[in-house]
């Protein structure tokens, strides 16, 4: 089937039809959808049993994915009949919370039935199958739901399953683009050396001379894997990877439907984001005259970036730093805080330093013991030449930093986590759209400055707007790259002009586009959530509050914006 027949199908798949209510069939078709819904997520998790390790359900911990053709067919079929069987369900005779929860399901479905179909991110990206191992080992490592003796034999169970998993990335990769396979012998290294030397200091002395010797077993046949993995990679598939990147229109317009419920021509989307990216250089031009009137912005920018701490004291000044967001949260009525706890702040780990500076991870929704959460830092290496580890650091400088904790932690990305497990039903608690959960800490940068903290300190404003800035190129490039023909050379000019960066930056920002197309969701999750404040604030009349609307949607777990819009207003409307 060509790939047009497959999304017209895919698409096609999208609208069945609503039936007549009949009020009297409620309870038997929400029996039905509860059935549907634990079925579903049994096959879900069997297929990917890493995610399953992820949200705290502990029971796949040993395995690894099947992912050769035929398992990857049989789960497109799988999908194929749960959309079907979904579809068959009448909403009309729903209650309203298993309503909603079909309609995520369904967007859920068709998101994944695409990638696997029609953008085959299986066959073109070899970072699906690293990432796929190298979390799935980690997350057996970094958080103590188990004693240290049955992880390690779960660590030593997956990783005897890595060559398999890495012989199917040999035989189903074809035609990549260059770059990710470049990205992909740099990932290869940092697993390999990740399973080599982290993996064995963090199970030192558990178990007896047996358990040791099989993981010392299991550790050499994954590692010796990896080598002739990046031979393959550097022999066999960078001389016919000349793929193209490209999703190209359809199939974005499609994934930005599937994954965010965003049905918006590309075109007012492109004209919402060139508005966008004006009202913010404005916003940082006139900060950088009240730095420095005399210097053009660019240059303001660039004297700020020295103001950093040296790399051994950026763990523990942030760790400082988040108490003070915390407590000027809960003091400023930001938002309701579940707890008091701090995330732990540590290093990156090695797989994962390809493409972020900083990172927040935290607890799957149904982890009921080890809940403690990580905000991952990337410092410099320690063999890098001076020049190289100051470049680094300037993007830890202190208005970066601040911006930075305020995105991942306070009340960013570690505020939602504290909320999720409020989210009323399972579903909601496992279905997340990017543009809520990087919308709301995106969104939090300008809201939290606004409401006092840092004391209207220009730097602090400067770095938010700078940010934002990227965000906002992030939002325009990804668009136009894989659906109006962008090259990857005009992107990186493009994010130096726009956002300001060093062409270093730029460089690594454009090359994510290229992998992660709908990094949009930023600012698009942005936009969404000040319009859904304002109707919301509408709404409540004398009744509204800035804590009671965070509170209102944070409860929600992470939907598409379209579908929080409808649990709190009782209706969609244009979301931007």
């Amino acid at each position: 089937m060509t790939d047009k027949l497959v999304l017209a199908a895919v698409l096609a798949a999208a609208l069945p039809a609503r039936p007549v209510a009949d009020p009297s069939m409620t309870r038997y078709e929400d029996r039905l959808f509860q059935s549907f819904v634990t079925r579903f997520y049994q096959g879900w998790f069997d297929f990917r049993p890493g995610d399953a390790t992820e949200a705290g359900l502990h029971d796949r911990d040993s395995k690894m994915p099947d992912l050769s053709r035929a398992s990857i067919g049989t789960e497109v079929e799988r999908l194929r009949a749960a959309l079907a069987e979904l579809s068959s369900l009448e909403p009309d005779r729903m209650n309203e919370d298993d309503r909603i929860d079909r309609e995520l399901l369904l967007l859920s479905i068709r998101a994944e039935l695409l990638d696997l179909t029609a953008v085959r991110s299986w066959r073109r990206q070899p970072a699906y199958y690293n990432d796929r191992i190298s979390w799935a080992i980690f997350a057996l490592v970094k958080r103590t739901f188990a004693p240290p003796e049955t992880r390690l034999a779960d660590v030593i169970a997956r990783e005897r399953a890595i060559p398999r998993l890495l012989e199917q990335a040999e035989a189903n990769l074809e035609n990549p683009p260059k770059l990710w396979v470049q990205v992909a012998l740099e990932d290869a290294d940092g697993t390999a050396s990740f399973l080599q030397h982290d993996v064995p200091a963090a199970f030192a002395g558990v178990g007896g001379p047996d358990l040791q010797a099989a993981l010392r077993e299991a550790t050499g046949a994954a590692v010796a894997a990896y080598h002739r993995y990046q031979t393959w990679l550097t022999r066999d598939l960078m001389p016919r990877a000349n793929g193209d990147f490209r999703l190209g229109e359809e199939r974005y317009r499609l994934k930005l439907l599937y994954e965010e419920d965003v049905d918006v021509p590309i075109d007012r989307l492109i004209a919402v984001g060139e508005a966008e990216l004006a009202r913010q250089k404005a916003r940082l031009e006139a900060t950088a005259r009240q730095i420095d009137p005399t210097r053009p912005a660019r240059e303001v920018l660039a004297s700020l970036l020295h103001e950093h701490a040296p790399a051994d004291q950026i763990i523990p000044r942030t760790r400082d730093l988040l108490a003070s967001l915390r407590d000027f949260c809960s003091s400023h009525r930001i938002a309701g805080m579940p707890s008091e706890v701090l995330p732990i702040v540590t290093e990156t780990p090695p797989f994962a330093r390809a493409f972020t500076f900083a990172s927040m991870d935290t607890p799957g929704p149904f982890e009921t013991k080890a809940t403690e959460a990580y905000f991952y830092l990337t410092l410099p290496e320690p063999g890098w030449a001076p020049e190289r580890t100051e470049q680094h650091l300037e993007a830890y400088w202190r208005g970066d930093l601040v911006n930075t904790a305020i995105h991942e932690a306070y009340p960013g990305h570690y505020l939602q986590f504290l909320w999720l497990p409020r989210a009323k039903t399972r579903v909601r608690k496992i279905v997340a759209a990017n543009t809520f959960i990087e919308g709301w800490a995106h969104y939090t940068e300008e809201m939290l400055l606004e409401q006092g903290y840092g004391n209207d300190d220009p730097k602090l404003w400067i770095s938010e707007e700078q940010w934002a800035l990227v965000r906002v190129c992030r939002y325009l490039v990804g668009l136009r790259m894989h659906t109006r023909g962008m090259r990857l050379p005009d992107a990186v000019a493009f994010f130096e002009k726009n956002a300001y960066l060093p062409h270093a930056n730029a460089v690594r920002e454009a090359e994510r586009g290229t992998a992660d197309p709908l990094y949009l969701y930023y600012t698009l999750g942005k936009l969404e959530i000040e319009k859904l404040r304002d109707d919301w604030r509408e709404k409540m009349g004398p009744a509204y509050t800035l804590e009671g609307f965070h509170d209102a949607l944070l409860s929600l777990g992470a939907p598409p914006i379209p579908i929080a819009r409808e649990l709190m207003l009782g209706r969609r409307g244009d979301a931007l």
